[in-house]
């Protein structure tokens, strides 16, 4: 703990005059840690990172695509080989004008697996921004529970986080902005967690559709994002890396419940779950009830021997 909040101390000095990458995940895409409080706003074809005084932090440049902003082309980094498993539920939102408003469920953390060989998971909620060109994911806003590690050390815990995510062409997160907490963010087994993304409707007057992304009754662990179109995912992903074999997962099923999803007209009507899985890793996907009210959606890991 002591390590924590000296990094988190030494960090945030650091944080008044820009963010540097503190590191990188293993398939190779850059992390970068914010102060608590701090916020993500586009523009143009950038996204900037504001401290909670309204600071400039840092700016990730030409990662919104060109047909939703004007500026010239560019990426967040080089090409890399993807070493990170993505499987995915998610609930397509197609017309333009359609808002997101909420996104909110619970979840009981999971004993952790059998072994650690420095693995780390996400079991993340949020909402996805889509290239209306190519209808491909290339930004999520979200809340996750993490094991494997965090921004203070690696191991074999659990922990909660909020973070903001720049997806390459596969899916595959090519940048990660996580927010640094006033709190340990430590969890255990058997903890019963909530989650939200909410929409912040105010913010329409100044022309940005902001989502909150925060870990309920737990006011410290927040994070909003605003773009100038609305994100048309709502999700939850389940991903992976450096999991060799099946104990590296825990047993049995990972499950979001009471899942709750609406928009700012009103619960849909119909909502339906589709789901894709990376065949290489075994892990399903089993939606035990569809809909938007009260649904119920399940990560399946594979048995171990």
């Amino acid at each position: 703990m002591f390590f924590l909040v000296a990094l988190a101390a030494a960090f945030i000095a650091d944080a008044a005059i820009a963010l540097s990458p503190a590191g990188h995940t293993i398939g190779g895409a850059p992390l970068f840690l914010a102060p608590g409080g701090s916020f993500a706003r586009q523009s143009g074809r950038n996204m900037d990172i504001f401290a909670r005084n309204g600071t400039i932090l840092h700016v990730f440049e030409n990662v919104i695509p060109a047909s939703l902003a004007t500026g010239g082309p560019g990426k967040l980094g080089p090409a890399r080989r993807q070493v990170l498993d993505v499987n995915q539920a998610f609930v397509k939102f197609g017309q333009p004008d359609t808002v997101i408003d909420s996104l909110n469920a619970s979840f009981t953390v999971p004993d952790a697996p059998e072994t650690f060989e420095s693995q780390i998971m996400y079991m993340a909620q949020g909402v996805e921004a889509l290239d209306p060109d190519t209808g491909i994911p290339f930004s999520m806003h979200r809340v996750a529970l993490q094991y494997g590690g965090s921004f203070a050390q690696g191991g074999s815990f659990w922990t909660i986080c909020t973070q903001l995510i720049f997806l390459d062409e596969s899916g595959v997160p090519d940048g990660v902005l996580q927010i640094l907490s006033d709190e340990l963010p430590i969890v255990h087994p058997g903890e019963t967690l909530q989650a939200s993304v909410q929409f912040d409707a105010a913010s329409l007057d100044q022309g940005f559709f902001f989502y909150n992304a925060q870990w309920v009754g737990r006011d410290n662990i927040f994070f909003e994002a605003g773009w100038t179109f609305p994100p048309q995912l709502a999700t939850f992903r389940f991903e992976e890396e450096g999991v060799e074999v099946a104990s590296d997962y825990p047993k049995g099923e990972f499950v979001f419940e009471g899942i709750e999803l609406s928009l700012t007209t009103g619960v849909p009507s119909e909502a339906h779950w589709h789901t894709t899985v990376d065949p290489t890793t075994g892990v399903q996907w089993n939606v035990q009830k569809n809909g938007a009210v009260d649904a119920k959606i399940a990560v399946v890991f594979p048995e171990s021997s």
